[in-house]
């Protein structure tokens, strides 16, 4: 019977002994695997981190242009073209001819007295009123022509900008392709083929197509009338006038009067101050 129970001890002990060497196995495998799984959480937290940091370069050096060229205030916006604009007027010789819509009027201004930088002006305008001002070369100089009268020339180009900041030419004027702009945000353009051809043009800006369209266009062709004078004709489709006389017949030719409506450009900074030269 002692023999029995402490055989029956004996068991247990062993049993109990064997229970407690399996307790820290199971510890082990447990530590094991929290470990393993916070090496991974630790990972993934730093390639997380990293990931986040790269984004958030990435986006800081957008950030950076984005505000370096939101700080282009005014005229440092059209930089690009000024810049060709003063080598224009420096040099008298048309440049890249695609960044103009028509470099005429400026080379003419340039040629015309021996320092154009006194009679060239730039003025900002937000024509649409849309926030991007547009940026116009005026003059006040008058341009002689072949049969020795003088035209005034008023706007000599205009430029925008596109969504992506890119320069943009719209439309351009000389003296034989007067240009205007008016007090309303339109524009005014006389354009003579000869001593008895002239076209007339009402035109609008259109801020999708950054272009200026006809609104209304009057022609004449040479033809008089029993008088003697001009016929004037109105195009039917301003867009596309027939200037063979079969459009509309408005009567003896006579030139609108406009002077009160043009725009005085009051604000305009003389080339003179623009590139600081006295």
């Amino acid at each position: 019977m002692k023999k029995t129970l402490v055989s029956t001890v004996l068991v247990a002990a062993l049993a109990l002994t064997a229970c407690n060497a399996d307790k820290p196995a199971e510890t082990s495998a447990t530590d094991a695997t929290t470990t393993t799984t916070t090496q991974a959480t630790e990972a993934s937290s730093s390639e997380s981190k990293d990931t986040e940091a790269s984004k958030d370069s990435e986006e800081s050096k957008e950030s950076k242009e984005s505000k370096a060229d939101a700080g282009k205030t005014g005229f440092d916006k059209y930089k690009d073209i000024t810049d060709k604009i003063k080598t224009l007027a420096d040099t008298k010789e048309v440049g890249d001819y695609a960044d103009f819509a028509d470099p005429s009027g400026i080379l003419e201004a340039a040629q015309l007295t021996e320092d154009p930088y006194s009679v060239l002006k730039y003025e900002l305008i937000d024509i649409d009123k849309d926030g991007t001002e547009e940026l116009f070369v005026i003059s006040d100089v008058e341009a002689k022509v072949e049969n020795g009268s003088y035209h005034i020339i008023s706007v000599l180009s205009i430029f925008t900008l596109d969504s992506d900041g890119k320069i943009v030419p719209v439309t351009a004027g000389w003296a034989r392709n007067r240009l205007q702009y008016m007090k309303d945000g339109t524009f005014y353009r006389t354009g003579s083929g000869g001593a008895s051809t002239t076209v007339i043009e009402f035109q609008k800006y259109n801020p999708e197509k950054k272009t200026v369209e006809s609104t209304e266009c009057y022609y004449t062709t040479g033809e008089k009338d029993a008088d003697g004078n001009l016929i004037m004709y109105k195009a039917k489709n301003p867009a596309a006038p027939s200037f063979d006389g079969s459009d509309e017949n408005v009567g003896p030719y006579e030139e609108f009067q406009i002077a009160d409506d043009i725009y005085e450009f009051d604000k305009a900074v003389s080339f003179n101050d623009f590139y600081g030269k006295d």
